[in-house]
């Protein structure tokens, strides 16, 4: 059946409706707001199916796995969207002209393998995306302001806007840091991660937004107003801030103090009291520091302020804690330190399916360490 040009402005109408309430989603929602997203997803694969726009197809599949690692959902397929994603792709005769959904397929793999602890197979993902990301630079395929389009029937477009050309490069070295991050043995992770550094502060971010841009003047990539240049700025900084996290992170697990020392006090200054999620990593990181330097006390008065509702945060403060109180010549101590362990234990139980395997087995790490069962052993003559 032809599609009129009638109805096609309603379908156009119909998959901006959707996309504005997939825009609108809420940070904490609960399990009718869950549904009702999902719903929403679902309807817009429907739609795009019916009509053959595979890249909107494509689109609501990575839409999905993104809402699902957000918001730790297990009855999720995470595998089988990204199979769905692949033959929407493979399927659709315009495929090659953009990358974009490519891009932001790799990143949501990679995320979901470390999720899992697939550390070996999240680096084969992220060669991927730094090969895509050098191919796409060399043929100036790659929007500077982030801007790109999905074609839908006839010739016609919806436009979109995600990362930038240099965005694009730190969240890559964001993630090579983070799945390089446990390995003691290389400094990869810390050379991802001072790349991504080096990136955002190439940036320039104070010196564009000091150039009167009130009028929409052009600044090079085309005409920007302040207000976006706002926006910009502030995902610009989030990037920095998680850099720095996981570098400060990287420092203290592999004892550089003094380079520790230095992250942590350029994260300072530009910690965000609105990013809470950033706030938890933070007291963490902080108590982390305190911890190691001996200064209980103060480690102490970190960890306490990260809320229950942090989650896996909240149980990484309790872990430490545990480490902390364990003092074999206090028995007080001994008994908190078995407190805190109990509580992990009941989390652990009750949110088991939605808890990260490396929690779990950083809590049978800590159960061992201090515990009071020594393992009597008997030594027997030859």
């Amino acid at each position: 059946m032809e599609v009129t040009d009638n109805s096609r402005e309603r379908l156009i109408w119909e998959y901006s409706f959707l996309l504005t309430r997939l825009n609108h989603s809420i940070p904490n929602p609960d399990t009718h707001e869950t549904t009702q997203h999902l719903n929403t997803i679902y309807h817009l694969r429907s739609l795009a199916t019916q009509n053959t726009d595979f890249e909107l197809v494509e689109l609501s599949c990575l839409l999905e796995i993104h809402y699902a690692l957000v918001h730790n959902l297990t009855n999720v397929d995470i595998d089988s969207l990204l199979s769905l994603a692949i033959d929407a792709s493979t399927r659709n005769p315009l495929r090659e002209q953009n990358i974009y959904l490519s891009l932001l397929r790799m990143l949501l793999h990679v995320l979901h393998l470390v999720r899992l602890g697939k550390s070996v197979a999240a680096l084969g993902k992220l060669r991927e995306h730094h090969q895509l990301m050098d191919f796409v630079i060399s043929k100036e395929s790659f929007s500077h302001d982030g801007r790109f389009d999905l074609l839908i029937g006839h010739g016609q477009k919806l436009t979109f806007y995600w990362l930038g050309q240099s965005e694009g490069f730190v969240v890559g070295y964001l993630l090579s840091g983070m799945v390089n991050l446990p390995d003691s043995t290389s400094y990869k992770g810390i050379s991802f991660l001072n790349e991504g550094v080096k990136v955002l502060d190439g940036m320039h971010i104070t010196m564009m937004l000091t150039q009167g841009l009130l009028s929409g003047e052009k600044i090079g990539i085309g005409p920007i107003w302040l207000s976006e240049m706002i926006q910009q700025q502030e995902r610009w900084m989030k990037m920095k801030r998680y850099t720095l996290l996981y570098l400060s992170f990287a420092h203290l697990l592999r004892s550089n103090w003094a380079k520790a020392t230095g992250t942590i006090d350029m994260l300072r200054a530009i910690s965000s009291p609105d990013d809470v999620v950033f706030s938890h990593l933070f007291a963490l990181l902080l108590g982390t520091q305190a911890q190691y330097h001996g200064d209980l006390s103060k480690a102490r008065t970190h960890y306490s302020q990260i809320p229950p509702t942090a989650g896996e945060i909240y149980l990484l403060s309790l872990l430490n804690q545990a480490l902390l109180f364990h003092n074999p010549d206090n028995p007080a101590d001994i008994a908190t330190s078995n407190k805190l362990l109990e509580e992990v234990e009941q989390r652990l139980t009750r949110d088991g399916p939605v808890i990260l395997p490396q929690i779990k087995t950083a809590y049978t790490l800590v159960k061992g360490l201090v515990s009071r069962e020594i393992l009597k052993s008997r030594y027997i003559r030859p």
